[in-house]
C-alpha cells in the first residue's frame, strides 16, 4: 500500500539524524516537521509536549523521533514517555491514523537473542522510560488510530561525517590503536543504520502497521566483521585476544561498558521487519565508510 500523497507525515523532532533518515526514506511523502527552538521547520515549539496549534493532523501519519538516553531520571521520563503520550494523544484527537513510535531494545530483560516473545525488564531509567511510554501509548491506540512500536537496537551513522554514536567511538579507537578485540565466544550484537530507521519507518506508514516491531541490520555487528571490513578499507589490524577474566573484571567496574564490548544482543530474522532479501550489507558498509 502506497503512502497517501495527500495526508501529511508529521516528524516530531524534524531536525533530528533519525527524522533525516525517514523524510529520505520516504521521497513522495508530504512531510510537516516539528522543531523546538529552532528555524527551518514547519513548526516550533519551545518544549515537545507542547503541541503547537495548525499541526495538520486529519488523516495524517505522525512518528515521533524525539528521544534521549542521557539525563537524571525526571529528564528521560519527561522527554522518553510524555512528549510521545503528548503528540499521541493530540494525534488522535485531531483524527490522525497512525502514531509511529520509535522504541528501543532497552525495554527487554538481558537476552542474547531478541524474539516476538523476549520477556520485557528493563535495566535502566531509560529503559524503563521507553516501556512506560509503550504502555501509556497502547491504551490510546483505537480501530481508527493505529499505534505501531518500533523497537531498534543501537543506531549508526552510516557516513563518518559527524558520527558521534558508539559504533564511531569503538571504530575511531580501532583506527588509532589498529586492533581489534578477539573474544571467546564471539560478540554478535544488533545494530541498525539510520538508512535502516528509515526503511523499517517507511515500510510501517505504508502499511498502517499497528502493534510492536523491531528492527536491525540482518547481519549483526562482530568483531570478525569489523577486522574484514578493516582489510577492506586498507587498514591493517591486529586481533588481540581479550581474556575471561579481564571480561569479568570489566563488568565489575564498569558494567554498562562491558555489555556493550562484549556481550551478545542479536534480533532473530524471524522477528526481523527488514529481511535479508530487502535490506542488507548497509551495517558493513557504514563500517568500511567509517575505518577508511
Amino acid at each position: 500500500m502506497a503512502l497517501n500523497p495527500d495526508a501529511p507525515v508529521i516528524l516530531v523532532g524534524g531536525h533530528s539524524r533519525a527524522a533525516a533518515a525517514i523524510r529520505a526514506a520516504m521521497p513522495g511523502a508530504r512531510i510537516f516537521s516539528i522543531a523546538r527552538g529552532e528555524g527551518g521547520a514547519d513548526a516550533i515549539t519551545s518544549d515537545y509536549t507542547s503541541v503547537p496549534a495548525g499541526v495538520p493532523f486529519a488523516g495524517a501519519i505522525v512518528v515521533n523521533c524525539v528521544g534521549t538516553d542521557r539525563g537524571e531520571r525526571p529528564l528521560l521520563d519527561h522527554v522518553n514517555r510524555a512528549v510521545p503520550i503528548a503528540w499521541a494523544t493530540a494525534a488522535r484527537e485531531g483524527g490522525a491514523r497512525q502514531f509511529i513510535q520509535l522504541s528501543s531494545f532497552s525495554v527487554y530483560a538481558p537476552t542474547r537473542i531478541v524474539r516476538q516473545d523476549s520477556v520485557l525488564g528493563p535495566s535502566t531509567d531509560y529503559g524503563r522510560s521507553k516501556l512506560a511510554a509503550e504502555e501509556g501509548l497502547a491504551v490510546l491506540a483505537t480501530d481508527d488510530f493505529a499505534i505501531a512500536l518500533l523497537r531498534v537496537p543501537i543506531l549508526v551513522a552510516s557516513d563518518p561525517a559527524g558520527a558521534t554514536d558508539k559504533l564511531a567511538a569503538l571504530l575511531s579507537l580501532v583506527r588509532k590503536a589498529r586492533v581489534v578485540p578477539q573474544v571467546n565466544p564471539p560478540v554478535r550484537r544488533a545494530m541498525l543504520t539510520y538508512q535502516g530507521l528509515g526503511a523499517a519507518t517507511a515500510l510501517l506508514a505504508e502499511r498502517r502497521a499497528a502493534g510492536v516491531f523491531a528492527a536491525a541490520d540482518p547481519e549483526p555487528f562482530t568483531y570478525e566483521l569489523v577486522a574484514e571490513c578493516a582489510a577492506r578499507a586498507g587498514r591493517s589490524v591486529l586481533r588481540v585476544p581479550i581474556p575471561k577474566v579481564a571480561v569479568g573484571l570489566l563488568g565489575s567496574f564498569a558494567p554498562a561498558l562491558s555489555q556493550r564490548l562484549f556481550e551478545s544482543m542479536e534480533l532473530a530474522p524471524e522477528t526481523n521487519l527488514l529481511t535479508q532479501e530487502s535490506y542488507s550489507g548497509v551495517l558493513r558498509e557504514a563500517i568500511v565508510n567509517q575505518l577508511g
